[in-house]
């Protein structure tokens, strides 16, 4: 741990010879018992992103996967499809850890419904351990998500530091919250309290690498195997940005990041692809990014800095590309560096549908 570290989790009195105060549940998902739909466990990149801060910091933090790799490990209880370890598993662990803190993410409002079941568990296993909850739907409906005493804190936006900051406040016993940015919470007389947003990190290179170690990353990309539309395997998805400064109506993604972009270096990024090539055999890469390729010149960097290193891998877009950021001489060296598939958000082929949910490019450079 380094130096500065320990000084400044002794100043605020955090016992940092103590481990995994902090654990981190990766939901499981259920389904009516008529539905074909099974959510098998996706590599938790925003759970890995906080356990990654926390520990870089001194602080004990574990991530526990409660969702399933496999159709075998489904499970149907009464008029559900449950995709996920039993509550009877989730409470073992509660136990054995014993946390302070146990922090949830719900990215999608339709699975708020499963992160509430677990919040419950939680207060019901152990009523002492404060339950937090991040993610778009969080950020969104904080307010109301409070009401309901299984859930102690909501972190709005960006989590890793009011995150982080909230952890350094319980640990060191204080009961006021009102000055962590970003934090929405219930005073003594439970009213809700909803904290000034807090900024955003400005530079993603300062913050630690991601802590790969954390998760069997195998396990999550030997998964997609079965996915009949990748060229090679084992494949993960990645995020070498966050955010994105469209203004496109039907999009949360503002909800979290506002309408700001900031991308990771290419140097930086092509660390973490050649981390996980070489040290998890990862050959395939999604990018996750919502607007990867916003800044051209690091976007050209990326694709270069994957050539000069000789990376045998392949890459797609899943979650889509702004096609008006790209032109041929950056397609010719995206192929090179092993891109072989894109996705675009052109999302209608009338201009005017476009110019009204918030797309101001021409979809003749999306035809061209």
């Amino acid at each position: 741990m380094k130096k500065q570290t320990v000084r400044y989790l002794i100043r605020y009195g955090v016992h940092i010879n103590k481990m995994n105060e902090v654990i981190l549940f990766n939901q499981y998902f259920t389904s009516p018992k008529d539905s074909t739909e099974v959510i098998f466990a996706t590599l938790p990149i925003n759970l890995l992103c906080l356990a990654s801060f926390l520990r870089n910091k001194g602080i004990g933090c574990k991530i526990y996967e409660l969702g399933i790799f496999e159709q075998k490990e489904i499970k149907r209880e009464n008029d559900i499809i449950r995709c996920g370890i039993s509550d009877q598993e989730i409470a073992a662990i509660i136990g054995n850890e014993n946390p302070k803190i146990i922090g949830l993410g719900c990215m999608y409002s339709i699975h708020y419904i499963d992160v509430l079941a677990i919040a419950r568990l939680i207060k019901k296993v152990n009523p002492e351990i404060k339950v937090v909850l991040g993610g778009n739907h969080a950020t969104v409906f904080s307010e109301s998500i409070l009401k309901d005493e299984a859930f102690d804190f909501i972190v709005r936006g960006e989590g890793e530091l009011t995150f982080y900051e909230l952890c350094i406040s319980i640990f060191n016993g204080n009961s006021n919250f009102s000055n962590i940015g970003g934090l929405s919470f219930r005073d003594n007389f439970k009213n809700v309290i909803v904290n000034h947003p807090r900024g955003l990190i400005a530079d993603l290179d300062n913050l630690p690498e991601i802590d790969y170690a954390l998760l069997d990353v195998r396990k999550y990309a030997d998964f997609n195997r079965r996915n009949p539309y990748l060229m090679r395997s084992p494949a993960i998805g990645i995020i070498t940005s966050r955010g994105c400064p469209g203004k496109c109506i039907f999009c949360t993604v503002k909800a979290v990041w506002g309408r700001t972009w900031r991308g990771k270096g290419a140097k930086r990024t092509v660390d973490e692809i050649e981390l996980l090539n070489k040290e998890y055999g990862i050959r395939e890469f999604s990018i996750l990014d919502d607007s990867a390729s916003l800044d051209k010149k690091r976007w050209d960097g990326i694709c270069s800095e994957i050539i000069k290193r000789g990376l045998d891998i392949r890459w797609t877009t899943p979650n889509g590309i702004a096609h008006w950021t790209l032109d041929k001489p950056i397609l010719k060296k995206m192929k090179q560096s092993g891109c072989y598939r894109i996705t675009f958000g052109i999302e209608s082929g009338s201009q005017e549908t476009r110019l009204f949910i918030g797309k101001d490019s021409l979809l003749s450079q999306a035809k061209k």
